[in-house]
């Protein structure tokens, strides 16, 4: 699965843009130019993960669409098949219907009393009453989203304060009549992020991974095999990371200097060290498409070299494309300059993409540049990454 061409269309603040990726690509601009907004369309599109943007989004999902724009518009075109999503304001004859099914289902979905007939018609009765009211109708209708990809279409509420106090007369029965629970429950219930996606096999083998943020974390840990523990070992002595290691697991380092031995906790390594290991723990024989935030965040520059090799190396060995978004100069440098053994430069010349963001009046423009375009510009891309 490798993505030939990206078209985004009123996605957030990005108006009208097209890129064509290479197996590397990695994006640069000033701030407010859309590099995280491009990661989280082709991640929004291809695994369809509305889960997340609620996360990051609720209570104003409606966000997501350009200001300027009556909808949004992401086209993703694979090898062998093209994907889309798009996002709009749904008409209120739609979103009506959808709203009052989502809260009631949402509220019996914890009671311990769904057959209390006349309860939830009463229910019903109060949110008809409630719905009734202009006010509610219109931020009802501001704060919603139609998500249609393929032939799926679903509705997305956000449960803003306004529509919380709206129906507050409606919870307060439900709390009083059908079953009782803490007046700050119900808030937090009807803002829970709710997405239903088929579980297809394709889905669970996950061919995407979307990484915020590389370092390592316990739940994280939690989910490693052996065989995966085994790989990072393997890793770390063919790539001579850490010199005389004898044993690595996320307890200690076993060390061995001629004969004698002595171990590093793993807490006490570098946040460098850990994001290296972070990535390797993020990777499968599956994935074909990574897409990286800032990956150099808390990196010495000589594990921002390492990490570029290991990049390079995945999507060799692994046929990985990655996307990657920046602002640190070390990155420019070890991509487009002599820095690199000649193999991964070689590498980079083929399938290396800067797409470097810019604003121009209300429009963001990319400029595309392989490895010696970008050495050209490179003092220029470096002023970019310094906001000027």
């Amino acid at each position: 699965m490798k993505i030939n061409e990206i078209e985004i269309l009123g996605f957030k603040g990005i108006p009208h843009l097209t890129i064509h990726p290479k197996q590397i690509n990695i994006l640069v601009g000033k701030n407010n130019t859309g590099k995280t907004s491009i990661l989280e369309a082709i991640n929004s599109t291809l695994e369809l993960s509305m889960y997340g943007m609620q996360l990051k989004y609720e209570p104003h999902l409606s966000n997501l669409i350009n200001v300027n724009k009556k909808e949004s518009k992401v086209v993703v075109k694979l090898e062998n098949e093209t994907k889309y999503l798009l996002l709009k304001s749904p008409e209120l004859k739609e979103i009506i219907p959808e709203f009052k099914k989502q809260l009631i289902d949402k509220i019996k979905a914890i009671s311990p009393r769904r057959n209390n007939k006349a309860g939830w018609e009463k229910t019903e009765e109060l949110l008809d009453k409630a719905l009734s009211k202009n006010d509610l109708i219109s931020e009802i209708e501001r704060e919603s989203i139609r998500v249609e990809s393929g032939n799926k279409v679903f509705y997305i509420f956000s449960y803003t304060d306004l529509i919380l106090k709206e129906i507050e007369p409606l919870l307060e029965y439900i709390n009083k009549t059908i079953f009782r629970v803490s007046r700050n429950v119900f808030p937090i219930l009807l803002r829970q992020p709710r997405f239903i996606y088929p579980q297809t096999e394709e889905k669970s083998k996950k061919t995407l991974t979307f990484i915020t943020d590389l370092a390592i974390n316990e739940r994280l840990i939690s989910t490693l095999t052996k065989s995966k523990i085994n790989e990072i070992e393997n890793y770390l002595n063919d790539r001579k990371i850490l010199e005389n290691l004898e044993r690595f697991d996320f307890d200690k380092l076993l060390f061995k200097n001629n004969e004698n031995e002595y171990e590093i906790p793993f807490s006490f390594m570098g946040d460098g060290f850990k994001s290296l290991i972070g990535l390797i723990t993020r990777t499968s024989n599956e994935t074909k498409i990574i897409l990286i935030e800032e990956p150099e965040n808390h990196m010495h520059p000589i594990y921002i070299k390492e990490l570029i090799r290991q990049i390079i190396d995945f999507s060799i060995s692994k046929d990985i494309q990655f996307f990657i978004t920046t602002h640190n100069s070390d990155v420019l440098d070890v991509v487009s300059t002599d820095m690199l053994e000649p193999k991964y430069q070689d590498y980079l010349s083929k399938e290396l993409n800067i797409i470097r963001l810019e604003c121009l009046d209300d429009d963001i423009i990319a400029q595309e540049l392989n490895r010696e375009e970008a050495l050209e510009e490179l003092e220029e891309l470096k002023l970019d990454l310094r906001g000027r």
